[in-house]
């Protein structure tokens, strides 16, 4: 993620922005962190030249994994947890970069220049 102010320089194929929101725990059992209710978005640049810019948008959801168990003398491994795409929830976006500013759910980044296939933007809300 980009902090305000902060500057960055993306190129196709990377990600643009991203922000995750949920809630962190920790089993008092297995003393394991278990991550819930928690979903992330990105924006990953998929076209980039001198009049606009396209992002992908993709959200996420974290399925927790599932510890492993025993039965009987067989043991049966658990599953890893990992950000699973949320069906419906993925679009592209194309802005003009003559307006300079892109603005995203409430946020607002602008563009500093677009040099050899990479742009520099910085986020300013």
């Amino acid at each position: 993620s980009i902090n305000q102010g902060e500057e960055k320089t993306v190129g196709i194929g990377d990600i643009f922005f991203e922000d995750s929101k949920g809630q962190v725990l920790k089993d008092p059992i297995l003393g394991e962190t278990i991550t819930g209710d928690s979903f992330k978005y990105e924006l990953t640049v998929v076209e980039l030249n001198n009049e606009k810019i396209s992002f992908q948008y993709n959200e996420y959801f974290y399925q927790p994994g599932q510890p492993g168990q025993s039965i009987g003398y067989t043991y049966i491994p658990g599953t890893p947890g990992g950000w699973m795409v949320k069906q419906g929830f993925n679009k592209q976006f194309d802005y003009v970069l003559a307006d300079k500013v892109i603005r995203f759910k409430g946020y607002e980044f602008e563009i500093i220049s677009v040099e050899n296939g990479q742009i520099k933007y910085k986020r300013i809300k």
